[in-house]
């Protein structure tokens, strides 16, 4: 039997589609690490644990709940009544345990979920001890809003 050469054409198709399969798995394999391990969190020196749009919530707070009412309007917070969602991010070292929920307790926070892997606990914390709760329990790294599902345009 006798084998024909492949026309140039198709190996450079061949190529091409090698090369977007390496730089598919390149991507996934990125993707996967920065899962695996999350990259450092720490505030800039002398800088708060709690994000600045929560310091900015705590502040209308410390005027009125109605004030901080239209904050959270205004920025699509999810707050009820005196309490608002935050993701309590941990120090590396720090484990989820009885007593670090206790100690998160102790400050009004209810904890939603969880996840010791990516050192994140999500709760409904009071927001006039959001300050009080970041500066006191020593494992807390920093206090932000949870991350948001953003929805793609559909194209029409």
């Amino acid at each position: 039997m006798q084998s024909r050469p492949i026309n140039r054409g198709f190996r450079a198709a061949l190529a091409g589609v090698g090369v977007t399969l390496c730089i598919s798995v390149a991507t996934l394999l990125l993707a996967q690490s920065q899962v695996a391990a999350p990259e450092a969190r720490t505030p800039p020196q002398g800088a708060t644990k709690i994000e600045h749009a929560l310091l900015q919530l705590i502040a209308s707070a410390e005027q009125s709940l109605s004030a901080a009412k239209e904050t959270a309007r205004r920025y699509h917070f999810a707050m009820a009544e005196d309490r608002i969602k935050v993701a309590i991010h941990l120090q590396a070292t720090a484990t989820i345990d009885e007593s670090l929920l206790r100690s998160l307790a102790f400050y009004g926070a209810q904890a939603v979920h969880w996840s010791q892997h990516l050192g994140v606990v999500w709760a409904k914390v009071p927001i006039l001890r959001l300050r009080a709760m970041a500066e006191e329990v020593p494992e807390i790294e920093f206090i932000r809003l949870p991350a948001r599902p953003v929805a793609l345009s559909a194209r029409g």
